[in-house]
């Protein structure tokens, strides 16, 4: 049984409203004469609706006991009046009332305004019950976007950003104010920028979202990777009305991978090698074995040697090799004096001349291997007996020339010397010796290339990142 509080300074009306309420099946709880009664009967009794007179003979009147219950109670409240002027009439609407019930009463009239009231209120508490929900949700959404490491944005059909969660700044350094209003297609790179339109458009026609990988500029200048996932929301007449990307940073993922693929590519140069050129030499040995058994003269055991020797070289060369592959050290500071040094002692042959300062640079302990590959060079291939090694600076980097008077380098090799699996020279070996260099000077982040020496021999200029 709902219960009905009745506010009115007529003790006549209150009375008769009273047995008319009874007799509609509802619970008048208490009855009240007074703005201020009104306010205090109804923090006590706690009614589901109130009946409040407008004009009342006191400085509280109907509207303001209103305005006071609204505040504190959230109690719906239905005038009753017989007259009223407009200046009232605007007070009274301000309120927002649940009704009106005009006297002299007519009692359908009265029960009508009551369930209309206790109606609305119900309909006022579910709505408000779906908006803390919501809320919960929209607050629980936020505290997860807030805290993921993916990126999550919401964008229009023109790829525009309307929403971009705080994880951007984490991955990409920045604000995801900054974003906001702007282009899904601002900062990526130039050459993944049509798969990405593509998958954009897919995802726009409705088509199977799928999975795009490109890479996008972080805020301080370097690319990052990102798997993306889109797919947008359609209205009824299919009609696009936002997207959602969800990212994720792969950088790490992409750098293994392609240091895996670089890694199998150079054990596919190694066994290359190794099949070539220690078959040629085992044919050699083999062949001169053959002549030996039918003539033992001591040149055929000269030839074994040698090409034995030459075998366990190579072998000892794709060792020094893969361990250069295998080895992913970070870079730090090597003086270049140093690692000169400690080459010149594996040649106490060669005549050596060092000019020029030494520099600090950034490298690692591949560096005196660096230095011995191209002096082995000109040793081995070259025939030279006599380098020069001068250092200095050019720019921010550290300039190394490493000259020799030997037989020098054709013109028409000299842009493949660094490749993989190069020939030159009499040996008839591979030259794997300047592959180690080339990417040994990669990975410092410097370069090198070969120059012909005056009056005859080759140089072989290094450039690594000096240190200031």
């Amino acid at each position: 049984m709902k219960k009905i509080m009745i506010v009115d300074d007529e003790a006549a009306v209150t009375t008769q409203m009273e047995a008319r309420l009874e007799n509609m099946g509802y619970d008048v709880t208490q009855s009240a004469s007074s703005g201020s009664e009104a306010i205090e009967f109804a923090r006590r009794f706690h009614p589901d609706a109130v009946l409040m007179d407008i004009v009342m003979p006191s400085r509280v009147d109907g509207i303001n006991a209103t305005r006071k219950i609204n505040k504190e109670m959230d109690i719906p409240v239905i005038f009753m009046t017989a007259y009223a002027d407009d200046k009232t009439v605007k007070r009274a609407i301000g309120t927002n009332p649940y009704g009106y019930i005009v006297k002299p009463f007519h009692e359908k009239g009265v029960k009508a305004s009551i369930e209309v009231a206790l109606h609305k209120k119900r309909m006022e508490q579910r709505l408000a019950e779906k908006d803390k929900q919501l809320n919960q949700s929209e607050r629980m959404l936020r505290l997860i976007t807030e805290n993921m490491n993916d990126m999550v944005r919401l964008i229009d059909a023109n790829g525009k950003k309307l929403y971009v969660s705080p994880s951007h700044k984490r991955v990409l350094g920045y604000d995801p104010e900054e974003r906001l209003g702007r282009s899904v297609f601002e900062w990526v790179h130039p050459d993944d920028m049509e798969k990405v339109q593509r998958a954009f458009a897919e995802a726009v026609a409705g088509l199977t979202p799928g999975m795009v990988e490109y890479r996008v500029r972080h805020a301080e200048g370097h690319y990052v990777w990102l798997e993306t996932t889109g797919n947008f929301v359609h209205d009824e007449n299919g009609q696009n009305t936002v997207g959602v990307l969800n990212s994720r940073d792969i950088t790490a993922h992409k750098q293994a991978e392609e240091e895996v693929q670089y890694y199998q590519e150079h054990i596919k140069l190694i066994n290359q090698i190794l099949r070539h050129d220690l078959t040629n030499d085992l044919v050699v040995i083999q062949s001169a074995l053959n002549l030996y058994l039918e003539s033992p003269e001591e040149e055929y055991l000269d030839e074994i040697f040698s090409r034995s020797g030459k075998c366990i070289e190579l072998i000892n060369r794709m060792r020094e090799l893969e361990s250069f592959l295998s080895r992913h050290s970070e870079l730090k500071m090597y003086d270049m004096k140093d690692a000169i040094d400690e080459t010149i002692k594996n040649y106490p042959f060669i005549d050596f001349k060092v000019k020029g300062r030494a520099h600090q640079v950034m490298a690692d302990d591949s560096l005196v291997s660096v230095i011995d590959n191209i002096v082995r060079n000109a040793v081995i291939h070259g025939k030279a007996d006599r380098i020069t090694i001068t250092t200095g600076k050019e720019r921010d980097m550290c300039e190394v020339r490493i000259a020799d008077n030997g037989t020098g380098i054709p013109d028409d090799i000299k842009a493949n010397i660094f490749e993989e699996g190069f020939m030159h020279g009499d040996t008839g070996h591979t030259g794997i010796g300047l592959h180690i260099v080339e990417k040994a000077m990669e990975s410092y982040g410097g370069y090198a290339w070969v120059e012909d020496n005056e009056p005859k021999g080759a140089v072989i200029v290094l450039r690594f990142r000096r240190v200031k």
